[in-house]
């Protein structure tokens, strides 16, 4: 008898995790994936795209999952078109944000910032690294709104871009 996995789940992430690195998923890891859920298993992805972005993957697999989104900040459910779970940034969370946006406004020290909703960005300030981000996400953006203008309410992720010298001074 052929061992079954009802009680299991996996999560896995997909940006170099599931996927390779140039963002292609190998063939036995699809395999693997599909053995699992047949022999009855729980698959879902999780990752810190827009769901959007993560459709084109979980529709190419065999999850039977919802997926986790934003960073573990949505649960959204393919099949029902819906997000099922949400948790929004707090206004102490958005005064942080908009302090970072400020004092990161220099040449050669500036960070590039995306405000993450259910599934659309403002990118309030643009640079090379977040319009490379929007473009391999093939993300719904957009780009030159002042953090003033952003909706105060839904906020669910904030993605900082910059060089590594300027990201390590954030932390």
């Amino acid at each position: 008898m052929e061992k079954t996995f009802e009680n299991w789940l996996v999560v896995s992430d997909i940006d170099g995790t599931l996927n390779n690195k140039i963002r292609k998923l190998p063939r036995r890891n699809y395999d693997a994936i599909k053995k699992f859920t047949d022999l009855g298993g729980n698959f879902t992805l999780a990752s810190g795209r827009l769901q959007s972005s993560l459709e084109r993957n979980y529709n190419r697999i065999t999850p039977n999952q919802p997926a986790v989104v934003l960073n573990g900040a949505g649960l959204y459910d393919y099949k029902k078109r819906e997000m099922l779970w949400r948790s929004t940034i707090s206004q102490k969370g958005r005064e942080f944000v908009k302090k970072v946006a400020q004092e990161f406004d220099k040449p050669f020290h500036s960070v590039d910032i995306g405000i993450y909703f259910d599934d659309y960005v403002y990118i309030v300030k643009s640079g090379l690294f977040a319009k490379g981000t929007m473009y391999f996400d093939k993300a719904h953006y957009e780009i030159g709104r002042g953090i003033d203008r952003v909706p105060r309410d839904g906020w669910m992720n904030v993605i900082s871009w910059s060089n590594p010298i300027t990201i390590k001074t954030l932390n």
